[in-house]
């Protein structure tokens, strides 16, 4: 089966091909349910749902799946339910076939939505990271949302600006005896589940929300809403993601501070 792809779509596809020869790149049309390979072959004859095979195929490393699950349900909710943001981004550990080990990627998708912002087209493209570019994200991550709380006030200032008629809310959350989790299953889990709060906000969240590891598992997210139940539905978008990292059972206290 063929598929159109739209002239000003191809030009940028065109143009991040060329942009990286290492980089892996598909194009999926979930409404024609066609996906074509546009580089190497990563997936077998018959794959029509790239994002499905990767995870049921194994290619996943156990410690990415919660993380690209949240990744695949924002991309599941823009085809359904619309979406406001272009692209969406993450980092999953993959092994590539052919490779025995598995390698850090950072998978990027390109929407193409409809007059009613919902997908009808993802380019995606997935990278390895280099060793150098391992160290420089990690050093990155290190410094910047939930270790820099000075950036994360500039934000929020920039933000709170940028929207004086709009409705501000400050959410904090934490975890309910998150102390438990530590002293149970361990140190490490307890910064593992955390890591994954950070790296799914990042999903969650757009360029205009921004959000930070306050202190220990309290995190806090800043966000305009127009309507009390448009802010319930993002707290409970956010509940519904953030729970059930690995079959763990917990629960996210919420409060919220309205400006």
């Amino acid at each position: 089966m063929s598929v159109n792809i739209p002239d000003s779509f191809a030009e940028k596809l065109v143009s991040m091909m060329r942009a990286d020869e290492d980089t892996i790149h598909f194009y999926w049309s979930p409404r024609e349910n066609v996906m074509i390979q546009l580089t190497s072959t990563l997936f077998p004859e018959g794959v029509d749902d790239p994002l499905y095979y990767i995870r049921e195929s194994g290619m996943v490393d156990e410690q990415s799946l919660p993380l690209f699950d949240v990744f695949c349900a924002k991309i599941q909710s823009g085809i359904l339910s619309g979406i406001s943001s272009n692209s969406a981004a993450t980092d999953v550990s993959i092994k590539i076939p052919g490779s025995r080990d598995f390698v850090m990627c950072h998978l990027f998708a390109l929407f193409m939505r409809d007059d009613n912002n919902k997908i009808t087209d993802i380019h995606f493209n997935l990278r390895p990271y280099s060793l150098k570019e391992q160290f420089d994200r990690d050093v990155l991550t290190y410094f910047t949302s939930d270790k820099n709380p000075k950036l994360f006030t500039k934000r929020c200032q920039n933000t709170i600006k940028a929207n004086p008629d709009k409705n501000i809310a400050f959410i904090q959350f934490d975890v309910e005896r998150f102390k438990l989790i530590n002293e149970t299953l361990g140190v490490e889990v307890g910064d593992e589940l955390l890591q994954f709060f950070s790296d799914s906000l990042a999903l969650v969240c757009s360029e205009e929300q921004p959000y930070c590891r306050l202190t220990a598992d309290v995190f806090m997210i800043v966000t305009t809403f127009d309507t009390r139940d448009d802010l319930v539905a993002f707290i409970r978008k956010i509940e519904s993601m953030l729970c059930g990292y690995n079959g763990m059972d917990y629960r996210l206290v919420f409060g919220v501070s309205v400006v």
